[in-house]
């Protein structure tokens, strides 16, 4: 595997997260967002709230600081958070309403190009 290949490194953190692997999908993760530019206190501020929530909750919990660290970046407008990635999270956490509103927005999103200029937010996990 490239070691430079962002995408190849986002797939294994699927995979990691999808085998129950959270300690190994989130230095995977880290090592995402180190290719991508993100600067190192963010990137260990991220993955010490990550462990410390699959520590403590595991992978409950893991999912939950997921989804909140989600909300953060599509809050912020700083990159584009996919819907799909919040949906699929709200589905790990049995959020099944939840995961299916976020699907609906993004087929608004690719129906209607306009309606893109609207911000995309959630309320509070698992409402």
């Amino acid at each position: 595997m490239d070691p430079s290949f962002v995408r190849a490194h986002q797939y294994l953190v699927i995979f990691y997260e999808h085998e129950g692997m959270f300690e190994e999908a989130i230095t995977e993760e880290g090592r995402v967002y180190g290719l991508r530019g993100v600067a190192p206190e963010t990137i260990a501020k991220f993955e010490a709230g990550l462990k410390e929530a699959y520590r403590t909750q595991g992978g409950r919990g893991y999912w939950q600081k997921r989804l909140e660290f989600a909300m953060e970046v599509e809050r912020s407008k700083i990159e584009y958070q996919s819907p799909i990635y919040i949906a699929v999270i709200y589905g790990q956490l049995g959020a099944n309403d939840r995961a299916f509103e976020w699907l609906e927005r993004l087929t608004r999103h690719v129906l209607h190009p306009s309606s893109r200029s609207k911000s995309i937010h959630a309320s509070s996990p698992c409402d």
